[in-house]
């Protein structure tokens, strides 16, 4: 890092001791705070420890001994050259002849002034003359400045999502939410870099056996309403991604599209179609296709509807794919209520709190929408309490009581593991409520966790990736 590049050049003066009070002090800081720059210290510190051990422990070659090197003298009279009665005879010669030069020229200086009849002499000196001495010329010398490389074009489209004008809600335990996700992600930018740390989940497709009619002429069929998989499958390959293998599941892959089966007649309330196909890939074997289409209702002949929309604004949800779509999302189905239909909205981020009462009023549904704003941790047990209970509280009989569930998946607060909250569905559903879950976002989609709570709660899955998806869901 730039920050850590001043303090690495001082690692080793830090180990000797050789800075100053200000620069250690200075370094002492950086180094509580920065991993790598502790790590090099230690390296270097345990550098010289082994330099030091090893330079103790090998001995010191005679050959390259200092004092071998001295030449001894080969007279009779070297103790008396090198003794110190000899150094202490030069040095009182020395000041001697300094003390006779001093004296001579005292002498020579007062004869020079009785003979010149004044005390002072004013000797009068002339400027030396100045010389043009050879100038150099320097030259400039030439250094190759390489132009900056023209930014690469992208095709990466960066756009900014507005915030609403109007006031945010807040909920209990969320009140510093905005503040803490503000502008994290108010635009693509800041969403992309997310989404390099992936913490999607799904669960292990365990393939099926293959089992000879002659020998298992029964079986069972799980009727399977959801089609989740495809959109995000879809997903991944618009990104030039493959999808995980436990993302693609076939049953969903194939309820996605419209096969125009028959409709029930009578009192029945589902008819099978059933189509046998020779396999490609296997010759040996045949495909069977068994179809279900329930009975249809005309929009105008629906049961009246009691919805309660839990919407998961968490920070987690704080990018232009979950919580701006999800509001757009919700406006279309608002679109499609009619007056006997009512609405209340639950929203759960580091709590759980009602923002709408149950109401048909339109203007006050999409009011309450556009409201929201994400931040903060994620309740979801929380919110899913609250929704259950508020949907308990405005229940109509012999209508569609339901709870429509718009999240990343993603809870960690309160109850959040898939057990306990798979379990909390189980005892809700025995209310006559039922679930949809609607899903959003990538990077930390938790696809698992949705399916077990749509399967659970006798509901429906479907994932959003964009607003025909979503006009197609709702």
């Amino acid at each position: 890092m730039k920050t850590c590049a001043p303090f690495e050049k001082q690692l080793v003066a830090y180990l000797h001791g050789e800075l100053n009070e200000t620069d250690f002090a200075a370094l002492d800081r950086h180094l509580e705070t920065c991993g790598s720059c502790r790590a090099e210290l230690e390296s270097r510190r345990a550098a010289l420890e082994l330099l030091g051990e090893a330079l103790a422990a090998a001995p010191v070659p005679k050959e390259l001994a200092p004092w071998d090197l001295i030449p001894k003298p080969k007279t009779k009279f070297a103790p008396y050259w090198y003794g110190p009665r000899f150094k202490a005879v030069l040095a009182s010669g020395a000041v001697f002849s300094v003390l006779i030069f001093l004296s001579l020229n005292i002498v020579v200086f007062q004869s020079i002034r009785q003979k010149s009849g004044y005390e002072g002499v004013e000797v009068d000196f002339e400027a030396p003359m100045e010389t043009e001495r050879p100038r150099m010329k320097l030259k400039k010398p030439k250094t190759l400045v390489k132009k900056p490389a023209a930014p690469k074009s992208t095709s990466r489209i960066v756009t900014k999502v507005g915030r609403s004008s109007m006031t945010s809600i807040q909920l209990p335990e969320m009140s510093g939410a905005s503040t803490v996700y503000g502008a994290a992600a108010d635009s693509i930018g800041a969403w992309s870099s997310r989404r390099e740390f992936n913490t999607e989940q799904y669960d292990l497709i365990v393939e099926n056996a293959f089992n000879a009619s002659m020998e298992n002429p029964l079986s069972t069929f799980s009727i399977d309403v959801d089609r989740a998989a495809y959109a995000n499958v879809r997903r991944f390959l618009a990104d030039n991604q493959l999808p995980p293998p436990d993302a693609v599941r076939i049953e969903e892959m194939v309820n996605y599209f419209d096969y125009d089966y028959p409709a029930p007649k009578g009192k029945d309330p589902f008819v099978v179609s059933m189509e046998v196909a020779d396999c490609p890939w296997n010759q040996q074997h045949q495909l069977a296709l068994i179809g279900l289409q329930g009975l249809r209702i005309e929009t105008e002949n629906l049961p009246p509807n009691n919805l309660v929309f839990l919407l998961d604004v968490s920070g987690s949800m704080n990018s232009p794919d979950k919580l701006p779509l999800l509001k757009s999302a919700m406006r279309l189905l608002i679109d499609q209520l009619r007056p006997e239909d009512q609405v209340s909205i639950v929203v759960y981020a580091g709590a759980a709190g009602l923002v709408l009462e149950p109401t048909s009023n339109k203007d006050a549904i999409l009011a309450a929408i556009e409201r929201l704003d994400a931040g903060g941790s994620t309740a979801g047990g929380a919110g899913i309490e609250l929704a259950y209970q508020t949907a308990a509280d405005a229940f109509i009989k012999d209508g569609n009581n339901r709870v429509i569930l718009a999240t990343d998946g993603d809870f960690n607060v309160g109850v959040s593991s898939d057990g306990d909250l798979v379990r909390l569905i189980e005892k809700k559903r025995a209310s006559n409520i039922f679930l949809t879950v609607l899903g959003f976002g990538t990077g930390n989609y938790k696809d698992s966790k949705m399916e077990k709570l749509a399967d659970k709660g006798n509901g429906n899955y479907a994932y959003i990736d964009d607003i025909l998806e979503a006009k197609k869901v709702l």
